[in-house]
């Protein structure tokens, strides 16, 4: 089902759209936007720790999996399959980069269409544990 907007609408922030627009939200400029996020190009995890904000979408700063009635049907399932396989991958392996490759040598550029994603792709070498989690 494709959604248009039904009449012209005007926007607080000044956007006019008109009758019979689709919208495509830009996740990537929402979710870098310097108005809500100290330093929103830098790389901190840390900025969700204990940030009183969830991935549920519902205060309209962070919405990874969408939000209002249009949310990730499978957003439960997600987060929970990603923290056990994650979890997994840390306890029973150990990680280094292939070939002696320095962490600062990484190529973190993204390319950008409907998704963000890596322009290279990471390559990891899993490595038996040597220590029991």
């Amino acid at each position: 089902m494709n959604r248009k907007t039904p009449s012209d609408t005007r926007l607080s922030v000044g956007f006019e759209i008109p009758a019979d627009s689709s919208i495509m939200i830009n996740l990537w400029a929402v979710n870098r936007d310097p108005v809500v996020w100290e330093r929103p190009l830098e790389f901190l995890p840390e900025r969700f720790a204990n940030a009183g904000h969830g991935y549920k979408g519902l205060d309209r700063k962070y919405f990874p999996f969408g939000m209002g009635k249009r949310i990730c049907p499978g957003v439960r399932f997600a987060v929970s399959k990603v923290e056990l396989v994650i979890a997994s991958l840390l306890c029973w392996f150990d990680w280094e980069l292939p070939g002696g490759t320095a962490p600062e040598d990484l190529d973190m550029g993204e390319t950008f269409a409907i998704v963000a994603r890596k322009e290279s792709p990471l390559c990891l070498v899993p490595l038996p544990v040597k220590a029991v989690c």
